[in-house]
């Protein structure tokens, strides 16, 4: 075959295959079980050095967290779980008095539930939270007494409880 002949049957392969590449990245950015996006992922990266403070000073603090999510009970937008932490200080003292929030993120939810956490003594706080989906959840910990203030992300499971 000469080169002449090629270079058209070139041309369908290569506007073929940037068609095929097209549908497949449509198909990607539409996949609802797609990773979810960090929003104000721009703003945040510009405050990292802030964020970094933070977190520093919540180590130099010397709290600790344990998160624990109870079974998950309801279906779809009726689906609720406790969020439970517990806070203790460099002594393994409980932390009471601490105005506690928690936001829950799961990699294949949209919605990013949040709430003010109650204290229910001996360092323990809690808040239902509307979790609609099983797995790993991220649960980003703000807990603030008097001056001190601690961050954290925790990592916990949430199961789905029996009906």
């Amino acid at each position: 075959m000469s080169p002449g002949r090629l270079w058209p049957a070139a041309m369908i392969a290569v506007l073929a295959l940037t068609v095929i590449a097209n549908i497949a990245v449509l198909r990607l950015a539409h996949d609802p079980d797609a990773a979810i996006v960090e929003p104000d992922a721009y703003p945040k990266a510009v405050a990292w050095d802030s964020t970094a403070a933070r977190r520093d000073a919540s180590q130099a603090l010397g709290w600790s967290a344990v998160a624990t999510i109870e079974p998950i009970t309801g279906a779809g937008d009726a689906a609720r779980a406790v969020v439970r932490l517990r806070l203790v200080d460099r002594a393994g003292l409980p932390v009471d008095g601490a105005r506690t929030k928690v936001e829950a993120i799961h990699n294949r939810e949209l919605r990013r539930p949040s709430a003010g956490l109650v204290g229910r003594g001996d360092g323990v706080y809690e808040a239902t939270l509307p979790l609609p989906r099983s797995g790993m959840w991220e649960l980003r910990v703000d807990a603030v007494r008097g001056e001190a203030r601690f961050t954290t992300s925790l990592r916990a499971d949430a199961v789905r409880g029996t009906p």
